[in-house]
């Protein structure tokens, strides 16, 4: 999970945590650094949602 500036927060269980979401550039700067072909990027319409596939090579 990323994290931002604003002052929206992500739920879950008994964890609350706030959200700063990092460029999609970013992810795939890490992608790559890490090691991993990316695949497949989709945005979402939600503000804090991109699904990313990548495989290790």
């Amino acid at each position: 999970m990323s994290v931002s500036k604003d002052l929206e927060w992500f739920e879950f269980n008994d964890r609350k945590l706030q959200l700063y979401p990092a460029s999609v550039d970013t992810y795939r700067q890490l992608y790559k650094q890490t090691g991993f072909l990316l695949e497949m990027v989709e945005e979402t319409e939600s503000k804090y949602a991109t699904i990313m596939k990548g495989k290790k090579i």
